[in-house]
């Protein structure tokens, strides 16, 4: 068969190879021979390597993308992004190739008619753009290889031509699913589904593309993650297909889509039916796990299910494997109600994920939820900050799970900080001799769980593996160490998450095995330490195994105390905000409220603490309630809380006050833009008065500057301009005031000037026996430094006696000051400045006709430096 199929095309070629020689290839003649001849080539040549590049490319794809079996698997791999690297050159090689059939074989010029009669197809065929008929694939070939690209505005652009300049065409229907898809990736789902809506009433649909229609659809869908609607598209397209690989695939994301929405039935049988069609292993593998997950507690008996995955267990080739079957029989454990078992089960799983970080995440995210649920907080915080780290931002619910890692982090932290001083505080209370017997039990405790934790590490190294058995021994035997404060008190197990508990989160460096709390107090004081106690945190005692090293810290003078109690009460209330307003859990809120409240009664944060307590409290809890209540009115009367408990009304009172000034500046403004300008000044000075310190202060004298000038002349404008500018050089509104002044001084130059001088006169004083300094202007820092080390040098040449000083400055942005310091006068200033001018040394390499020179008085001196404008004292200096 292959062998004839090869003689027809080798005689096709001959074919192409005659007519070359008897014509030109010339496509300005439109004739039997000339389509004949482009079509020909077109087709078995040009087109024929094209697309085998692009089959090529598709089995390069098949080979090299690898399956995240842990999500909804993609209907369409060729949209990834580790895709498009590896197509490129073959993508770009489809492209020349159309490219070629396009310049070389389109042929656009008319045929000659016939004469006589012309029939209906006769007037058709004349009537075409192009002759070439193979030139809608070639399009649609060049379509395609921009899609796989990624470049999908250009896909679009070619989907859309061949619709319209080639209405007839048989590949029409093709063409509008590739448009949907291209609408798809780029999240048009409104234009896709028009195109998909419009091929739905399309009847005389080829079954050829049925099923890519429905993939299409399901993709749709997908990709809004509305699963319930892409189950029967899905299953339309399961049923049409006819290749086994896309069968097998549309398969095993249809049982997917039904896992998650809970139809364990359904998804059951499909995965089964996956198995019997005999996919890659990998497939296979997944598709038994997934059955697992889809057993329902009172269905099929799940001893069978336990049984089977155990016999996986055993399976030599399942070894990478195990991590994701030990999931499976953890999540059978919890669907039972055994959650303990899961758990101990989930941790197991995680440990076995050494490679595949992904299920390491999902097993940790099982482990931190059942925590999360229990409100057993600080187990939960290690397991999310575990799985955090090995999942990206594109995992399902990323950013529930970001959320409750951050604020459970943050609830750990502050329950370590009271912890911490809780026990620094109980120490130090001891006497001398019983407080360093303790340290000295804690410096022994610390030697032995190093000497056990290097005999694990090396019994580790030596094993590669951690079986079953040591780690429930681990995790039933933990509990009994770490029994002081420098210890966190949740067990050493295995994997992450428990070394977290205990150590926190540690650098690659020595003695590792500090104190966790310990290193939280040391990281809180080092970032929150002024500099000058840098010094002090330098000289630490870092040995942990020193008496010293547990004394430094301990709070021993009433100060210290009092610091020490101040960290708790803060972190009582940080507390008490994160149970209630984060982790919605109101017992545990009121009980750090509660604490706060008696441990430290005339705490700042007090009030507020009743008011949430208050507010927490049910209302058929009367007497709790009053009590609160009662306590806010006695003992914070002139509080906020107060005021709200006494008129319910002041809430809204209080905000509507704050939206007054709001009001009023709209009130302004819409004045303003009537040209109203008489009541926008009145209600704009009454408000600069009202809400002085308001943030909407500027716009009021933004709008009150404008105004007034409007109601004048552009002299008054400009100085009331100038005038908010200098008030207000930080707010907002300035942009456009300077963008006005430009306008008025380029309206009128000669009031800019006047007023610029005026400002200057008024500004700058003259004082000609009082100290004065020389001024250079440089623009670029590198001038200045020039300037700066050549003045010095001739200094110390010529007026050694005078001990001149020599500055460089930043003036403004674009402007650099030098200043020579000190002379007694202005003449003494304008001499030097001189006989400066005629050195040649100072001004070496530099043009000095394009500084600007000046002697200036010390007062005028700071004024300049505080308004910034050379070009203003310059003015003062010339006149």
């Amino acid at each position: 068969m292959r062998l004839l199929q090869k003689k027809k095309l080798t005689k096709k070629v001959f074919f192409i190879c005659i007519l070359a020689l008897l014509f030109s290839c010339t496509t300005e003649k439109n004739t039997w021979v000339t389509r004949t001849y482009h079509n020909t080539t077109s087709r078995y040549n040009i087109l024929f390597n094209g697309r085998e590049s692009f089959n090529a490319t598709n089995e390069k794809i098949k080979s090299s993308y690898n399956e995240d079996f842990s999500q909804i698997l993609p209907i369409f791999i060729f949209e990834e992004e580790e895709i498009k690297d590896l197509v490129i050159g073959d993508m770009e090689r489809a492209l020349t190739k159309g490219s070629k059939i396009i310049t070389f074989h389109s042929i656009t010029a008319k045929p000659e008619r016939r004469r006589g009669f012309v029939s209906a197809s006769d007037q058709a065929f004349y009537n075409q753009k192009e002759f070439n008929k193979w030139m809608d694939n070639n399009y649609l070939l060049i379509g395609k290889a921009h899609f796989y690209k990624g470049d999908y505005s250009l896909a679009n652009e070619t989907f859309r031509y061949i619709i319209s300049q080639y209405p007839e065409s048989n590949l029409k229907q093709e063409t509008y699913i590739w448009l949907a898809r291209t609408y798809n990736v780029e999240g048009d789902f409104r234009e896709a589904e028009d195109v998909l809506t419009r091929l739905t009433n399309d009847f005389d649909m080829h079954k050829n593309i049925k099923s890519e229609f429905y993939a299409t659809y399901a993709d749709f869908y997908i990709k809004q993650e509305n699963y319930s609607n892409a189950i029967p598209m899905l299953e339309k397209a399961v049923v049409l297909e006819k290749n086994k690989n896309k069968k097998i695939r549309y398969t095993y994301i249809l049982a997917q889509l039904n896992l998650n929405e809970k139809n364990f039935d359904s998804a059951s049988q499909l995965f089964e039916e996956v198995i019997k069609m005999n996919p890659p292993y990998e497939m296979t593998f997944n598709a038994q796990i997934s059955l697992a997950l889809a057993f329902q507690t009172g269905g099929e008996s799940s001893e069978f299910i336990k049984e089977e995955l155990e016999s996986m267990l055993k399976d030599d080739k399942n070894i990478e494997y195990q991590d994701q079957i030990y999931y499976a029989l953890a999540n059978i454990y919890f669907k039972e109600g055994d959650v303990d078992k899961a758990i101990e089960l989930y941790k197991l799983s995680a440990s076995k994920s050494t490679n595949n970080v992904t299920q390491k995440a999902i097993s940790h995210l099982a482990i931190a939820d059942i925590y999360y649920d229990r409100k057993v907080y600080l187990e939960a915080q290690a397991y999310y900050d575990s799985a955090v780290v090995n999942i990206n931002n594109d995992f399902k619910n990323y950013d529930v799970i970001l959320a409750k890692s951050t604020s459970l982090g943050r609830l750990v932290e502050n329950i370590r900080k009271i912890e911490l001083q809780d026990s620094l505080q109980n120490l130090a209370s001891l006497p001398e001799d019983q407080r360093l017997t303790k340290i000295d039990q804690i410096i022994e405790q610390l030697k032995e769980e190093e000497r056990i934790a290097k005999e694990q590490e090396a019994e580790m190294k030596s094993n590669n593996t951690i079986s079953q058995s040591q780690f429930s021994n681990s995790s039933s035997s933990s509990s009994a160490q770490g029994k002081w404060y420098f210890y966190n008190m949740t067990a050493k197990s295995v994997g992450q998450p428990e070394f977290k508990m205990k150590w926190g989160s540690r650098k690659l460096e020595d003695n590792w095995r500090r104190s966790n709390k310990k290193q939280v107090i040391e990281e809180s004081i080092a970032e929150n330490s002024p500099a000058e106690e840098g010094a002090e945190q330098q000289n630490k005692v870092t040995d942990n195994k020193t008496r010293e090293y547990y004394l430094q810290d301990l709070p021993v003078t009433d100060s210290a105390i009092d610091i020490s109690n101040n960290t708790i009460m803060e972190a009582l209330f940080a507390v008490g905000l994160i149970y209630e307003n984060e982790l919605f859990d109101d017992v545990q809120a009121k009980k750090s409220y509660e604490e706060l409240a008696s441990r430290f009664p005339e705490n700042e944060y007090a009030a507020m603490a009743y008011y949430a307590m208050y507010e927490m409290t049910g209302e058929q809890e009367t007497a709790t309630r009053n009590s609160y209540k009662t306590k806010i009115l006695n003992n914070y009367p002139e509080s906020i809380y107060a005021r709200i408990l006494q008129n319910p009304g002041y809430l809204k009172t209080l905000e509507e006050e704050e939206t007054k000034v709001d009001r009023r500046y709209e009130q302004a403004y819409q004045l303003f833009k009537k040209e109203d300008y008489q009541s926008t000044l009145q209600i704009c000075n009454n408000s600069l008065i009202e809400f002085k310190g308001e943030n909407l202060e500027p716009n009021f004298a933004y709008l009150s500057a404008v105004s007034l000038g409007k109601l004048n002349n552009d002299s008054v404008l400009r100085e009331q301009l100038v005038q908010f500018v200098k008030t207000y050089p930080k707010s907002a509104p300035v942009e456009y005031a300077n963008t006005m002044l430009s306008f008025l001084d380029n309206k009128n130059p000669q009031l800019a000037e006047a007023k610029e001088e005026e400002i200057a006169l008024e500004l700058y004083s003259t004082t000609e026996d009082t100290i004065h300094f020389v001024g250079l202007i440089a623009r670029t820092s590198k001038e200045m430094n020039q300037l700066v080390f050549n003045i010095i040098n001739y200094n110390l040449d010529n007026y050694e006696k005078l001990n001149l000083v020599t500055n460089g400055e930043d003036l403004n942005a674009n402007n650099k000051m030098i200043t020579i310091q000190r002379f007694n006068n202005k003449k003494e200033a304008e001499n030097y400045l001189n006989t400066i001018l005629t050195s040649e040394t100072v001004f070496k390499d530099i043009d000095k006709d394009k500084l600007m020179k000046f002697s200036i008085s010390e007062n005028n001196y700071e004024k300049l430096k505080t308004d910034k404008s050379v070009t203003r004292y310059l003015k003062f200096y010339s006149k």
